[in-house]
C-alpha cells in the first residue's frame, strides 16, 4: 500500500511523515490561477480531483509532476440543479493515464428518481456514455454525496440528504462492469448524520462502515451468505475515550487547547474529518486535538489542530514518498519556473489588452 504522506485541507498541503521522508512544508500546496468556487472531490493514486463550480470544470492535479489537467463537466451534470461528486483513479499498472467518475442524482419529467454517472478517460480525452440506475422515490430531492472510497473494483459514496445531513444509502459504481447500484445502510444505524459515518475497507476485505456513537467507534462489515444475500454485521467496537488522551487536565499546557468552553460543551464528541483508504487511517476531530487512528493496530498520532468542520483529503502516494530530497527540490524548482512562466504570460496578456485599448 502507498504510504500516507500528508493531507490537503482545501488547497493547503500538510505533511505527516517523519524525516527524512517528510515532504517539505509548502511543496505540494495547489496553485490556482483562476478564481471562483472550488470543492475537492478527494485524492487517489497520487492525484487530487477538484471541482471548479464557477468554470464548470474539473481539475486533476498531480502535485509531484507539476501537472494540471482541466476537464469540462459533461452535459447533464448541473451543480445548480443537482449536487454532483466524483472520483479519480488510475488503472492497475498505468501511471500515464487516469480516469474520472462523475456521479449525480436527478428527477426526470415523470418524477422518477435515479443516480447517473459518466466516466472520463485521459487516454481518449473523452467522456463515456451516460450510466444510470433507479433509486427510491422516497429519497429527498436535494441529495448529495460523500467523498468516495475505492474497495476492490468499485467506488462507493454515501447518499446524503443535504437538508438534514442524514445518510439514506450507499451508491456503488463498479469500475469493471461500468454499472451503478444503490445499497442500503445498516438498519441499526440508518438515518444518522453524515459526520458520524465513513465508508472504508472492512477487515478481511469487502465494504465496511466506521460509525461514531459518542466516544464509541463501531466497525461494520457487509457480508454475503450462501444464498447471495448481503447483510451488515457489527464487528469490533473501539472506545475512543479510552484509546485517545482526551483528558483536559492532562492537556492544559498544550497549544492545541484553545477551543472555548462553549465549543467544548456544544461539540463534546469526536467527528470524522477524513479517511485514508489504503492505510485504513481515520482523521478525527476532538475537543482537545485532531488525531489520526489506524483502525487495525489502533496506533494514533496527533495532527494539526483545525476547526471541527474542516475536511481533510489524505494524500497516499508511493511515488512521492520514495523520492529523494534532491528530487523533491528539483520538482519544487521546476514548479517555481512553471508558475513564473504563467505569471509572465498573464502580464503579457494584460499588456496586450492595454495596448489594444489605446
Amino acid at each position: 500500500n502507498p504510504p500516507l504522506i500528508g493531507f490537503f485541507e482545501g488547497f493547503r498541503f500538510q505533511p505527516t511523515m517523519d524525516p527524512p521522508n517528510r515532504v517539505p512544508d509548502g511543496h505540494f500546496s495547489v496553485r490556482i490561477d483562476t478564481g471562483g468556487m472550488f470543492r475537492n472531490f478527494g485524492s487517489r493514486h497520487g492525484l487530487l480531483l477538484t471541482f471548479h463550480g464557477t468554470g464548470n470544470q474539473l481539475l486533476v492535479w498531480d502535485p509531484f509532476n507539476v501537472a494540471q489537467h482541466r476537464v469540462a463537466v459533461p452535459p447533464g451534470f448541473d451543480e445548480k440543479k443537482h449536487f454532483i461528486s466524483g472520483a479519480v483513479y488510475r488503472a492497475a499498472g498505468d501511471i500515464q493515464h487516469f480516469q474520472v467518475v462523475l456521479v449525480s442524482a436527478e428527477t426526470d419529467e415523470l418524477q422518477h428518481r435515479q443516480v447517473i454517472a459518466r466516466v472520463y478517460s485521459s487516454e481518449t480525452g473523452a467522456w463515456g456514455d451516460r450510466i444510470s440506475t433507479p433509486c427510491s422515490s422516497k429519497l429527498p430531492t436535494n441529495m448529495g454525496f460523500s467523498l468516495s472510497v475505492l474497495v476492490g473494483h468499485s467506488l462507493y459514496w454515501l447518499f446524503v440528504d443535504i437538508s438534514t445531513g442524514r445518510v439514506d444509502g450507499i451508491v456503488e459504481f463498479d469500475l469493471e462492469m461500468q454499472i451503478l447500484a444503490v445499497k442500503p445502510m445498516p438498519v441499526d444505524i440508518a438515518k444518522e448524520k453524515q459526520g458520524k459515518f465513513q465508508l472504508m475497507r472492512a477487515e478481511g476485505g469487502g465494504l465496511g462502515i466506521l460509525f461514531l456513537l459518542k466516544f464509541s467507534a463501531q466497525l461494520w462489515k457487509m457480508e454475503t451468505d450462501s444464498d447471495g444475500v448481503a447483510s451488515w454485521v457489527l464487528g469490533r467496537t473501539v472506545e475512543l475515550d479510552k484509546l485517545l488522551p482526551l483528558n483536559l487536565e492532562e492537556e492544559e499546557n498544550s497549544e492545541e487547547e484553545e477551543c472555548s468552553e462553549e465549543e467544548d460543551n456544544e461539540f463534546p464528541f469526536p467527528g470524522i474529518q477524513g479517511f485514508a483508504e489504503y492505510n485504513n487511517v481515520v482523521f478525527l476531530w476532538t475537543h482537545i486535538h485532531n488525531f489520526t487512528v489506524q483502525l487495525e493496530s489502533l496506533q494514533f498520532k496527533k495532527v494539526s489542530r483545525t476547526h471541527m468542520l474542516a475536511r481533510y483529503h489524505p494524500f497516499e502516494s508511493a511515488y512521492a514518498a520514495d523520492a529523494s530530497q534532491d528530487e523533491i527540490r528539483y520538482v519544487w524548482k521546476l514548479r517555481q519556473l512553471h508558475e513564473r512562466k504563467n505569471s509572465m504570460n498573464q502580464v503579457r496578456c494584460r499588456i496586450g489588452r492595454s495596448v489594444g485599448t489605446l
